[in-house]
């Protein structure tokens, strides 16, 4: 599986671990599996890392995202930061088509070019080694999975 994710119930903290060649369906399996996980809380920050992915996204993927989200809200369950790592000038635009998009959930999402730009956009310099840390350790989980 291209996908793996590890949660972080001290951090509020979820982070997937994207290798190879993914699909949108991918990811939302992935964000299925969460989101019945015993570690899981509402509101968890959700990092995608797409830095050593490459991304299979069509249109109809997008409208799907938000319809998710929306889905989830409807369950009474806020949805959390998304940020998408990548150096993909395809996921950038796919993050601003997704901003544009109407929804009756408001929600936060961007695309970043490094772990650092992560950790700053979100606030969260002073737990910037906790979630290094942690980063590293999904990735180790992934690789050894």
């Amino acid at each position: 599986m291209p996908i793996r994710y590890n949660i972080s119930p001290e951090l509020h903290m979820v982070i997937y671990v994207c290798r190879g060649v993914i699909t949108a369906a991918e990811v939302f399996r992935t964000a299925d599996a969460v989101f019945v996980d015993k570690r899981r809380r509402p509101g968890l920050i959700a990092i995608i890392d797409l830095l050593s992915a490459v991304e299979n996204i069509y249109l109809e993927d997008i409208y799907e995202t938000t319809r998710r989200i929306e889905k989830t809200a409807d369950k009474g369950f806020a949805p959390g930061p998304i940020v998408l790592l990548s150096r993909s000038q395809g996921i950038h635009v796919l993050v601003d088509t997704i901003q544009l998009l109407p929804s009756k959930v408001p929600f936060k999402m961007g695309v970043f070019h490094t772990m650092e730009d992560v950790i700053t956009s979100l606030g969260l310099s002073g737990l910037r080694e906790e979630i290094i840390g942690f980063w590293h350790d999904s990735i180790a989980f992934y690789e050894n999975s």
